[in-house]
């Protein structure tokens, strides 16, 4: 158990639109695991592609192991793949460094 952040991969941006529409219906009080915000990809990385859109998700880490787990514990549906944001890679990135 512990909290942490993600990436969400998804097909397209409709499909993630589409996902983000979904979640916004739902009663989130009670998630343990929850959507931050969205991002767009500056620079092709391992699994994005520069000018792609990818959900941050943080909270409990259990609910970002899969997408599948994204499911149940977000309801979030299609997510290609999920990707913890625990490389400092990523971290250097976000801060354009």
């Amino acid at each position: 158990m512990g909290r942490q952040q993600s990436f969400a991969k998804f097909l397209d941006t409709q499909t993630l639109i589409s996902e983000l529409n979904k979640y916004q219906e739902r009663d989130t009080k009670e998630d343990d695991t929850y959507v931050i915000g969205i991002v767009q990809v500056i620079e092709n990385t391992n699994g994005f592609k520069k000018g792609e859109y990818a959900l941050v998700i943080g909270g409990e880490r259990d609910g970002q192991r899969s997408p599948e787990r994204l499911k149940e514990s977000t309801g979030i549906e299609n997510a290609e793949r999920v990707v913890f944001i625990d490389c400092e890679y990523f971290w250097i990135r976000a801060n354009g460094d």
